[in-house]
């Protein structure tokens, strides 16, 4: 991977990092889904992982 290459998948994770925590902020959980894959897992901090696109709305 070359450097912009790099820095374009740094700024694309960034990016998704705060879409994420403005959803949860906004409690627009429809909009945090749409942010997983199907596979997805996702760890809250202090809770359990929740598997698949369709659990992350259980985030709030």
């Amino acid at each position: 991977m070359d450097a912009l290459a790099l820095l374009q998948a740094e700024k694309d994770c960034r990016d998704l990092i705060v879409a994420a925590a403005q959803a949860v902020d906004e409690q627009a959980y429809d909009t945090l889904v749409q942010l997983f894959t199907e596979d997805a897992t996702l760890v809250r901090p202090g809770g359990t992982a929740l598997q698949g696109s369709h659990t992350a709305g259980a985030f709030g």
